[in-house]
């Protein structure tokens, strides 16, 4: 449109020219060159409006295509932008779906692991418990002291406990359980009579076993209040053949060797503690008893507490029912006191194999 009216304008500006130069007489020579030189420049003002009306035809051209390429382009932009959301929605369903299944196939092992867990609890019951346990006394008072220098002086070979040779018997899975050492027999004039501090000692010794299937600091034992133990026992000779009092060799530590067996369901658990597996797993509490009122002096009655609260855990050994042997591991264990009375905390080791050094 604006093409078309630039060019009908000059033909308009040329004929007013024309007519006015043809209408004046005047100069006819020069009015002639004027008109040559006004068409000229009408033909090259008209090829130029020409021209131009092309330029802007083929610009138009370019610009219908350019928004036609722009519409494709914007189309397929959203069609990408559809698919993705599609293909985000169903990656987002599939990544759900995924969890899921790997929270169920969790859950699924769990449940399988806790079955496995409990069919090997099962499978390993703690039945009768076996102990042989190993006191060490002190030996600085005077009692104690003649004792070790008479068995020292002995020119007798070192006794072993009467049940060594039925230990040996029972199962070859059980090695020589039993420190070796000379022994001092009931009948023996130095052995110490039950009003002594010593006698009282070695009379009715008892050891109370507790185990706890969660793990605490030692000094958490010496509290008033504790909780109930998980599993729960105590080791008391039953007889007096299940004790001896005796110098270990060569290291020549006065202690005193008992056994105690403890029947199936004479135990008193908790119910988180019923096989060996949960056994080996606890921390176990060990406190050496004595009964002292045998003893009636104050004087002496004072030494038996004091020989009471130095005494210490010089081996334990445990079979379990399955009739394996299990060690309380005296290397690691701690030792704290409540009220006076030691109490050795540790654990137990094993099981121990055929062939292993005895205590």
């Amino acid at each position: 449109m604006g093409v078309t009216l630039a060019a009908v304008t000059t033909l308009l500006a040329f004929a007013l020219a024309m007519l006015s130069r043809f209408s004046s007489k005047d100069h006819p020579k020069a009015n002639r060159i004027f008109v040559i030189l006004s068409a000229v420049n009408v033909l090259v003002g008209l090829g130029s409006v020409v021209s131009a009306s092309r330029s802007v035809t083929q610009q138009n051209k370019i610009l219908r295509e350019l928004n036609e390429a722009q519409k494709k382009l914007l189309m397929k932009e959203e069609d990408q932008l559809r698919i993705g959301n599609e293909l985000a929605g169903k990656l987002a369903k599939a990544q759900q779906t995924t969890e899921h299944i790997s929270s169920e196939l969790t859950n699924n092992t769990q449940a399988v692991g806790h079955v496995l867990q409990q069919t090997e609890r099962a499978l390993e019951p703690l039945g009768d418990l076996n102990f042989r346990c190993i006191l060490r006394l002190p030996d600085t008072d005077e009692e104690s002291a003649n004792i070790v220098h008479f068995l020292e002086k002995g020119d007798r070979p070192i006794d072993t406990s009467s049940s060594d040779i039925e230990e040996k018997r029972r199962s070859l899975l059980r090695p020589r359980p039993i420190v070796g050492g000379l022994m001092l027999t009931p009948d023996a004039v130095l052995y110490p009579k039950p009003s002594t501090p010593l006698g009282a000692l070695i009379n009715a010794p008892q050891v109370l076993v507790q185990f706890y299937a969660k793990h605490r600091s030692p000094l958490f034992y010496v509290r008033s209040k504790l909780p109930t133990p998980d599993l729960m026992t105590d080791i008391t000779p039953t007889v007096q053949q299940a004790k001896w009092l005796m110098l270990t060799v060569p290291d020549h530590k006065l202690v005193i060797e008992f056994i105690g067996v403890v029947p199936r369901g004479k135990w008193a658990s908790t119910g988180a503690i019923l096989s060996v597996r949960d056994l080996l797993k606890a921390q176990a509490v060990i406190q050496p008893v004595f009964s002292v009122s045998s003893v009636t002096d104050e004087k002496q009655r004072q030494l038996a507490l004091e020989k009471w609260a130095a005494t210490s855990v010089h081996a334990l050994v445990m079979y379990t029912g399955d009739g394996r042997r299990w060690e309380f591991d005296t290397k690691k264990v701690e030792v704290v006191h409540g009220e006076g009375a030691p109490l050795f905390v540790g654990q137990f080791t094993g099981p121990i194999k055929l062939n292993d050094v005895g205590l």
